[in-house]
């Protein structure tokens, strides 16, 4: 294989994805077993402002790469 192929996984970057998804699985096996639930009776809601600024730079970050790649 060359050098220069990033078109292809390679032996770390399955290690790398394993171990992201082992350490994921555990944090949420954790959760569910420790009680991490809602403390509190009432529902939490996100304001359309804090929604929009979160997904502003998403879609962004988005069409500045389409822009680069055409």
């Amino acid at each position: 294989m060359a050098e220069n192929d990033t078109s292809t996984f390679v032996t770390w970057d399955y290690v790398l994805l394993g171990v992201t998804l082992v350490v994921s699985a555990a944090i949420g096996v954790y959760y569910r077993f420790t009680g991490g639930r809602q403390k509190t009776t009432q529902v939490s809601t996100a304001s359309p402002v804090s929604v929009s600024a979160g997904l502003s730079p998403l879609f962004q970050s988005s069409f500045i790469e389409l822009l680069l790649y055409v």
